[in-house]
């Protein structure tokens, strides 16, 4: 056959260790593949179909042949004469923003006047913040709050609260649409199921603007790396192709008024008290974390999952070679994840 197997410019192989996938920017899904398979889909843009199965001594030929009609089937791929007319996706990636999300901590003690960094974001154009809240004075902190972020670059503010810190009022922010607090996660709740269950018919909790876990939320709290908190859209697998999209641009901010790359991690650089936001993001210190991307991470750079996951435990540089911090739940040279 002198045809060509084209995969759809959406669809990109990405491989393991042990295993490949081929990722579906379009449909927001991955499916397995193996990395013998992968081998074979690198050649389909230069070599029509019988020239790889010649390449393989046609010893591959009824696998081949299968592989592309599964493919073909499920909407992944082509077959076509002329494969210089369709082009591989442009994987370039491009943001104009110097900050794009931070995390405020507030607790009773706070040291710093987080009302000023709010502006101070909203400044350089931060779209997304995340205030994780245990002070007893909510009312007066959202207050100061919407104040801050009206009619500001801001366009999502969730608000992380102990459940025993939770009135059911609050919810009243999320109506007014020149408000930027859009969620309400509700933590350390003494029984989810039951919560939940209480308000399944609620609004919105059914629109995901109020949420609940059992789970409790501070300074040491990491998100969990897992096959359903995978990010499958083009925005951040063309980010991870340059980024570590967990830590860049984003500013944390302790109750202390430190600066850090992620509240979990131990490095400081500054405190809002004596240094602006502005002058942070000049310092390379601090934003060198943003530019290491998985490909120059060991054991992450060997994972077929490593364009579409979020993990924002720190790294480290052990003179030769970037390492995370945190221990991975999945392992690429066993194609296991640890819970199995």
């Amino acid at each position: 056959m002198n045809r060509f197997f084209n995969l759809y410019s959406n669809c990109i192989p990405v491989k393991g260790s042990e295993e490949s996938i081929i990722i579906d920017l379009q449909n927001t899904e991955h499916i397995n593949v193996p990395n013998l398979l992968f081998d074979v889909l690198r050649k389909t843009r230069t070599h029509t179909i019988d020239e790889i199965k010649n390449f393989y001594n046609n010893s591959l030929d009824e696998g081949i042949d299968q592989y592309f009609s599964y493919l073909k089937d499920i909407g992944y791929g082509f077959f076509t004469d002329h494969v210089e007319m369709f082009p591989e996706l442009n994987l370039e990636w491009y943001s104009p923003l110097k900050v794009n999300s931070a995390i405020l901590e507030i607790h009773e003690d706070c040291k710093y006047d987080f009302n000023s960094a709010i502006k101070e974001l909203s400044s350089l154009a931060c779209s997304s913040i995340q205030i994780r809240m245990s002070h007893p004075d909510v009312n007066n902190i959202l207050s100061g709050i919407l104040d801050a972020t009206r009619k500001s670059r801001i366009r999502n503010v969730e608000i992380f609260l102990p459940e025993s810190l939770y009135e059911e009022h609050y919810l009243k922010y999320l109506d007014d649409i020149e408000n930027r607090i859009n969620t309400f996660v509700i933590h350390s709740v003494k029984d989810e199921i039951l919560t939940q269950d209480l308000y399944k018919n609620y609004k919105y909790h059914i629109d995901h603007k109020l949420i609940f876990k059992s789970e409790t939320i501070n300074s040491a709290t990491t998100d969990h790396i897992k096959m359903e908190n995978f990010i499958i859209n083009m925005e951040f697998f063309t980010e991870a192709q340059q980024c570590n999209v967990a830590l860049n641009r984003k500013i944390c901010i302790d109750n202390e008024g430190n600066f850090k790359n992620f509240l979990a991690h131990k490095s400081i650089y500054g405190n809002f008290r004596n240094k602006s936001i502005t002058e942070l993001i000049e310092d390379r210190e601090f934003t060198r974390k943003w530019f290491v991307n998985n490909d120059s991470i060991e054991i992450c750079k060997d994972c077929q999952f490593r364009y579409i996951c979020f993990n924002n435990s720190d790294i480290e540089f052990n003179g030769h070679s970037w390492q995370k911090v945190n221990e991975c739940p999945f392992d690429p040279y066993t194609n296991l994840w640890k819970t199995e």
